[in-house]
């Protein structure tokens, strides 16, 4: 059997051996973060460059089974997320759930993802990025259909022209081409339109504030109340989240805050001035990220803030004290006193009432202006 080649863009950084179950790391530089400072094996230099005391390296023991498998399970999407089960069903595959299966579908799909530029494929594929990369291509529109709509269809060909098996989150979400070529993203709600609204009125705050952010819209998609994104990514820029970027800090011996604070001290400090504006609990690893640069994954900073759908949580407008995912256990008000200190923040255009989905957010949110002394410039 070919290996598996781990590739980034069009550059070979590790090669799978499926039958010996071993892999050769080609490319230190461009590994994964989930990879990096992770693979066991007691590393010595060769040459200048650090490298494994094996090149061939038994992929099915110990960890690194274990890390391979997440790596390539975590690019598929959870059958829990809306419509999962239909797509599966589309094209009659088994809904397991188990990290083998969605590694297996993974591979299927070449584990292409929107947010970087990894993927995988046979050696013996001439196949090259150009001819893959989601963010050119033409998409599967039914697979489109299935994912955000969740009609019923029975579809042949291949998983690869769709980026729909490989997005995460629990809400009906599909990707759209537009006329100019940019790929957005439209996301429902769970409950009729208001998540979907809550983002778009979150939005339309932050464009009035000095703060880097997704900008959101409101669209209709088949009847169907939508709130549209544009991709945060591009050829040039890559996302590795929140949750796998702390973890490879943790590795390396590094506080995740204090590298957040050293790195990108704006974004960061920002950011918790404005999930206590905004009274949003909803900053797990998965709703922060960073950009960095495919060519190197030399960090860039931040990337914009994104995915406010729940922000104004009730118990949180109520509760000043409600804690925040940051910090030792400190509060969102207490980040964000503290944050206040660190950065100039201000709004760059009138907060309106209009702007609001309700009267109490409306006033929690002015009144939390008033405590952290936001103006106007």
């Amino acid at each position: 059997m070919d290996d598996l080649l781990l590739m980034c863009g069009n550059q070979e950084v590790m090669h799978i051996n499926l039958d010996t179950q071993t892999f050769d790391v080609i490319s230190e530089e461009l590994l994964p973060f989930r990879f990096k400072n992770a693979l066991r094996g007691k590393p010595h230099m060769e040459h200048g460059v650090t490298r494994y005391y094996e090149t061939q390296v038994r992929i099915f023991e110990e960890t690194n089974q274990l890390i391979l498998l997440s790596w390539l399970a975590g690019r598929t999407l959870l059958l829990s997320r809306k419509n999962a089960k239909k797509l599966y069903q589309a094209f009659r595959l088994e809904q397991l759930s188990d990290e083998l299966s969605r590694a297996k579908l993974s591979i299927a799909c070449r584990a292409l993802s929107v947010l970087d530029n990894y993927w995988v494929k046979l050696e013996s594929d001439p196949v090259t990025w150009e001819k893959v990369n989601l963010r050119h291509i033409s998409l599967n529109e039914s697979v489109a259909q299935i994912a955000l709509h969740g009609i019923s269809l029975s579809l042949d060909g291949s998983l690869q022209d769709s980026p729909e098996f490989l997005t995460n989150g629990s809400y009906a979400k599909c990707w759209r081409r537009y006329p100019d070529g940019r790929l957005w993203l439209h996301k429902a709600g769970e409950h009729g339109s208001f998540e979907s609204r809550a983002e778009v009125a979150v939005s339309d705050i932050l464009d009035r504030c000095n703060v880097a952010h997704c900008h959101y819209e409101a669209a209709e998609d088949d009847g169907l109340y939508v709130c549209a994104c544009p991709a945060m990514t591009d050829d040039d820029r890559s996302i590795v989240d929140g949750s796998n970027y702390a973890s490879y800090l943790l590795r390396s011996g590094k506080d995740v805050e204090r590298e957040l604070q050293a790195v990108d001290p704006d974004s960061y400090y920002k950011m918790q001035i404005v999930d206590y504006l905004i009274a949003n609990t909803d900053r797990h690893s998965q709703n922060w990220g960073m950009y960095y640069d495919p060519k190197t994954t030399r960090i860039i900073g931040m990337h914009p803030l994104f995915d406010h759908n729940n922000a104004f949580d009730k118990d949180a407008m109520q509760d000043e004290d409600f804690k925040s995912h940051f910090g030792k256990n400190r509060s969102l008000k207490e980040n964000a006193m503290y944050a206040i200190k660190q950065v100039d923040f201000h709004f760059t255009g009138p907060i309106t009432r209009e702007l609001f989905l309700t009267d109490r957010q409306y006033e929690c949110f002015m009144r939390r202006a008033g405590q952290l002394k936001i103006s106007e410039k």
